[in-house]
């Protein structure tokens, strides 16, 4: 199941401290970014409740210690995100990761939360409809929609399934790869009512890509699931 590296012929260690390293100083990164950007354009008070526009300037700095910091390492490391995370995308690789992610949202995911609904009073749909229904207009959900459609999973994906899943799974071997990577990644979103949803699409996209051996099915996984998402809201459906 593992993908033969990253980074050649190093220690299988390296990967996973080049990933851990990314992960701290984007999340380092991204809130020294978002600090400024309050400063700058809303006097030191990030707007409540949030705007598309808001979302997308506060996120800049996660995209790019994620987008950057893995394709660096894979460039100055290795042979390129390619060669080594799989960083590739077949024209059949669409269909089948759009009908995966449809089919989390609106089928498996809503049966994961019916039953955990049972022992607990959730709304998991509620940050995300907030967000969504902020977007005032057509160039306001455009922009929506490219932030969490485009470039949410582009760079996600290629660090939490290239660089993070693969570099564990070198060095540890898959399960543990998979259900570590699927644990930070449901972390790093910060809200406890999401974790659950975001740890099984983590689980499905990383057995997916270590199977396959590359990202193009996860990414279109993702980007669908998200899609999904926005297209529920705006239809009133969640």
């Amino acid at each position: 199941m593992a993908l033969a590296r990253p980074f050649g012929e190093r220690r299988p260690t390296d990967g996973v401290i080049a990933a851990v390293a990314v992960l701290v100083l984007t999340q380092l990164v991204g809130l020294i970014w978002a600090v400024i950007m309050a400063g700058i354009i809303w006097s030191g008070e990030v707007p409540d409740p949030f705007t598309p526009s808001a979302v997308v300037l506060l996120t800049v700095g996660l995209w790019a210690g994620y987008g950057i910091g893995s394709a660096w390492l894979a460039t100055s490391l290795g042979d390129g995100p390619g060669a080594e995370y799989g960083a590739t995308i077949k024209l059949a690789d669409v269909p089948v990761g759009a009908a995966i992610g449809v089919g989390l949202q609106i089928a498996v995911l809503p049966l994961l939360y019916f039953v955990i609904g049972r022992f607990i009073d959730i709304d998991p749909s509620e940050s995300a409809r907030e967000l969504v229904n902020q977007a005032d207009g057509v160039l306001d959900l455009a922009l929506l929609v490219v932030a969490v459609v485009v470039m949410a999973p582009l760079v996600e994906e290629l660090f939490f399934r290239g660089l993070l899943l693969q570099s564990i799974d070198r060095a540890i071997g898959p399960v543990p790869a998979v259900l570590i990577s699927s644990v930070v990644f449901a972390l790093v979103h910060v809200e406890p009512i999401v974790l659950p949803g975001l740890f099984l699409f983590g689980v499905v996209a990383s057995v997916i890509t270590l199977r396959t051996g590359s990202l193009g099915i996860a990414w279109a996984l993702h980007a669908a699931f998200n899609l999904t998402t926005v297209v529920l809201i705006r239809a009133g459906v969640i």
